[in-house]
């Protein structure tokens, strides 16, 4: 009893919270499991109480409308922390999301941070890993004045490494970039121009869509995904291939 009543304050204290939003109200960062990873938890005196190593989110389902300024995703909104000298990890794994994530015009501080259906912008990513994880919600990022380009993308929408490991992932949601600095990819971004081997990138999939780009700077300049069709999905062949 002493263990659950803590807990139950702070359960209501947060419906209380979500409770008092109203239409218009706007959130920074987003998520629909979890906010933003960090390297490390500090007390109310700013005095660090907890260094983490390690970190894994597994069999999360997020099935909600995720919308913000910057950095919105439907499992993990921003992961933002380089790695330290001890080092740490992020593992987001069996992880799926169907609700529709946006973005909108923000400041040129977090232009990069854009939208996407796991994990809206991911800096330090060496390590970390995203695996096993789908999208089938459609993903929207607004930027028509900021000329510091919006990235939406199916699964995660910024990776800053080369080091940074997707595998067996899946995106069937459509992406889209409404201006002229919001750039639709239907897997990824990566921003390291070296890009990854295939030991850290490989069998992603993507829904087919004429003209559009799947991923940017992936296994070593060379494709680390495959796409399906409609009919693979429903019928349940694409299982089969991931």
């Amino acid at each position: 009893f002493l263990l659950i009543r803590p807990q139950r304050k702070q359960q209501k204290e947060l419906k209380e919270r979500q409770d008092s939003l109203k239409p218009g109200d706007k959130v920074v960062s987003a998520g629909g499991i979890y906010g933003v990873g960090s390297a490390t938890y500090t007390a109310e005196d700013s005095t660090t109480v907890d260094t983490i190593t390690a970190l894994t989110i597994r069999e999360c389902y997020n099935h909600g409308d995720v919308e913000a300024t910057t950095g919105a995703g439907g499992i993990v909104a921003r992961i933002s922390s380089v790695k330290p000298a001890s080092g740490y990890n992020y593992t987001i794994s069996d992880c799926g999301n169907t609700g529709d994530i946006s973005t909108f015009d923000c400041g040129s501080t977090y232009g990069t941070k854009g939208a996407a259906g796991i994990i809206g912008y991911m800096l330090g990513s060496a390590g970390n890993s995203i695996v096993r994880c789908y999208n089938v919600g459609n993903i929207t990022s607004t930027n028509t004045s900021n000329t510091v380009p919006h990235r939406p993308s199916g699964i995660v929408s910024y990776v800053n490494s080369k080091e940074m490991v997707l595998k067996h992932c899946y995106s069937a949601g459509t992406v889209t970039g409404i201006g002229d600095y919001a750039t639709p990819y239907q897997l990824y971004y990566n921003n390291n121009s070296t890009g990854a081997s295939a030991d850290y990138m490989s069998n992603n999939h993507a829904l087919a869509v004429s003209g559009a780009t799947y991923e940017v700077n992936g296994s070593q300049s060379t494709a680390s995904y495959k796409t399906f069709t409609s009919a693979q999905l429903t019928n349940g062949t694409l299982r089969n291939t991931i």
